[in-house]
């Protein structure tokens, strides 16, 4: 229909050029191709009629949007390095340790859908204050903790601004760009120097989404489904991380009934979305489709095995090879620099060629390999495995970063986008806090310990004198097999995913109307 229409109008145009005495056959030529272009120009704008900032404010606007991912990025490349000398000058017992961790992706997952659906009713950029509060009042009061529960509660706040911070920047993207232009200014707010600059903006551009009527929005607000949700989602949680600290048992009445709870409430929330609400929390037809699912399961996998880089490379830096919190976090540098880096030139990439499925196939596989490839670290440093092992696996990890959240916006109607965006990134942060827990009750039943934590405070920083510390080191090669079963998860998953480009239909009819003529 929209290639008639163009058709049409081309025709139109020619006629009323060619009528008109006063031009030339040049004059008409240009004319024509002056209307081609601007319809070109209009198809360009994707379906959902956006038109991209130019100029200053399109700086101001990436300037803004790098600053603000610097302050979940730096909580996530510091802390997870100084975990073990916080916990250890605070005097935090086994428990404590893991939730000082635990507290903050808890909060950041429970509360994502909340941000999203909140930001529809009264505006992003409100809200993107609110979060940053959060985080800053967070922050502070961690850094005054003279406590284990203190540092707890302050990372919970963190936790909170953290969720709408991440989802915000993804949203306030997919509100300003056309389609055709996200992958390259998701890429943009990837770089290592956003994790380098203690500053924040809010110089945004106004968005052209319409903000619902506040009293309106709230009688329609879903309650029950934002009360299942978060519920399920923090019930499911405390259960994981119960059994992980091993201050329950597994088959403990608290431990079974946190974990039951949770799997009942959000089993619940699937049927209640799809039937009572009418304007539900999650719209479950972000969930329908081979594809839809393909890039979601996808995208877990990735934060699942992902997040265990961040998490677990430091630990067996500190506690099996010696090395000090400093030298772990510049061990890992080479991982970060390298992912920074390759997300950005994906985001590029898809931009240039509007292409995406490659792009997961080749980092999926990348990925695999070099998550495989951790098996081979020993109980002694050797570089050479050190620098390329983890240059292989941030190759793969870093393309994973731009390219599943391009797949899933192309495959979303422009009124689902908030929706679809709440739910990818809900699941990534789900992947996150689920993967910790789960890495930590694999590595503790592998190196016979009930006191993970405490292993890793006792020996951080110090060279390693355990005459078991070979087991230890083998523990650790039995992590990595259970994190490259997810790898292959994704990998297959990325194969599902239907044939398909970033390219708009709109710009695809075009062209065939273009063709045809």
């Amino acid at each position: 229909m929209l290639a008639t229409t163009i058709s049409n109008e081309k025709s139109y145009t020619t006629k009323q050029v060619i009528s008109k005495g006063k031009f030339t056959l040049d004059d008409a030529v240009n004319e024509v191709e002056k209307s081609n272009t601007e319809t070109k120009e209009e198809s360009d704008g994707l379906k959902d009629g956006l038109e991209a900032p130019k100029g200053f404010t399109l700086i101001l606007i990436i300037f803004s949007l790098c600053l603000t991912q610097f302050l979940p990025a730096l909580d996530t490349t510091i802390v997870s390095t100084a975990l073990s000398s916080i916990t250890r000058d605070l005097h935090a017992t086994a428990a404590e340790y893991t939730w000082v961790s635990a507290s903050y992706t808890l909060a950041s997952t429970a509360c994502t859908p909340l941000w999203a659906r909140c930001s529809d009713i009264v505006g992003r950029k409100l809200l993107l204050v609110v979060a940053k509060l959060c985080f800053m009042g967070g922050s502070v009061l961690a850094a005054l903790s003279k406590s284990p529960i203190m540092m707890i509660a302050g990372r919970t706040i963190q936790g909170l601004g953290a969720g709408g911070m991440q989802i915000f920047i993804q949203l306030i993207i997919a509100d300003i760009f056309p389609l055709k232009l996200r992958a390259k200014y998701y890429g943009l707010h990837q770089p290592a120097i956003c994790r380098t600059i203690p500053f924040t903006s809010n110089l945004y551009h106004k968005t052209q989404y319409e903000k619902a009527k506040i009293s309106n929005a709230f009688k329609t607000f879903d309650w029950g489904g934002s009360i299942l949700i978060v519920g399920g989602t923090i019930l499911l949680l405390c259960g994981l991380e119960g059994g992980a600290s091993l201050t329950y048992s597994w088959t403990s009445g608290y431990t079974l009934g946190l974990l039951l709870s949770g799997v009942v409430a959000l089993t619940i929330f699937i049927p209640y979305e799809w039937n009572i609400p009418s304007l539900p929390l999650i719209p479950l037809a972000v969930f329908q489709g081979r594809s839809k699912l393909a890039i979601l399961s996808a995208s877990f996998a990735h934060t699942f095995a992902f997040i265990a880089y961040d998490f677990f490379l430091p630990l067996y830096f500190q506690a099996v090879l010696g090395a000090s919190p400093l030298h772990s976090a510049l061990y890992l540098l080479i991982l970060i620099v390298t992912m920074s880096a390759v997300a950005s030139g994906t985001g590029i990439f898809i931009k240039c060629t509007g292409r995406f499925r490659e792009p997961m196939w080749f980092g999926s596989m990348v990925m695999t390999l070099g998550t495989g490839l951790f098996i081979n670290f020993g109980s002694t440093t050797e570089w050479p495995k050190l620098i390329v092992y983890q240059l292989l696996a941030a190759l793969g990890a870093g393309t994973m970063f731009i390219s599943p959240m391009i797949a899933m916006q192309h495959h979303l109607h422009p009124t689902e986008i908030s929706a679809g965006i709440s739910a990818y990134t809900f699941l990534r942060s789900l992947g996150s806090a689920v993967s910790v827990v789960c890495g930590g009750v694999v590595l503790q039943s592998t190196i016979h310990t009930n006191t993970l934590s405490t292993w890793a405070v006792d020996n951080v920083g110090h060279l390693p004198t355990h005459p078991d510390i070979d087991r230890y080191a083998s523990g650790f090669s039995k992590l990595w097999i259970f994190y490259s079963g997810f790898c292959g998860l994704m990998l297959i998953s990325t194969i599902l995913i239907g044939k398909t480009s970033a390219k708009n239909q709109a710009d695809e009819e075009a062209e065939g109307s273009s063709t045809q003529s």
